[in-house]
């Protein structure tokens, strides 16, 4: 039997195998239900579609939307869709 670890999200406990990534542990969560909200730094979409493990995460499309943000407080320079196409 694999190890279980308790990771929390949200306040929330879940039980995870010891030997999960952090990436894998996202895959693991959201395979479970959980809903996830992340940030990852990038000047682009295409940039962030190039992150290692990132690119995994959008093409199985764990993420309904992605906000590309600006410069300054409230500054929305792009929204995309799951599979990472503009929208707005």
């Amino acid at each position: 039997m694999e190890k279980m670890v308790n990771v929390f999200i949200m306040g929330k406990k879940y039980s995870v195998p010891s030997e999960l990534t952090i990436m894998d542990a996202m895959e693991y969560a959201a395979n479970s239900g959980v809903k996830l909200l992340a940030t990852v730094h990038g000047a682009s979409m295409d940039e962030i579609k190039r992150k290692p493990g990132i690119e995994r995460l959008i093409k199985h499309r764990f993420f309904e939307r992605y906000v590309l943000l600006g410069d300054g407080i409230g500054n929305v320079k792009a929204i995309f869709d799951d599979r990472g196409s503009t929208i707005m």
